[in-house]
């Protein structure tokens, strides 16, 4: 699983489960990306998993919930 980081510059600084990270250009990745988007790349090309960027969003604000309520 990737995850993109943050966009500085017009690149996306992505960071895979080891730690590792990747700049790719924003333009060449396809989907909406932003901070915390979840990415895959499929022979070279890098698309954002809508669904699993949900799922990840949705569990962040629950915690957030949680602990402020």
């Amino acid at each position: 699983m990737f995850i993109v980081d943050r966009i500085e510059e017009g690149l996306a600084v992505i960071y895979d489960d080891e730690g590792k990270h990747f700049n790719v250009d924003v333009n060449k990745i396809n989907g909406v990306v932003s901070d915390g988007a979840v990415v895959f790349c499929d022979n070279g090309v890098w698309s954002v998993d809508e669904a699993e960027t949900k799922k990840r969003m949705d569990r962040a604000r629950a915690r957030l919930n949680r602990l402020f309520n």
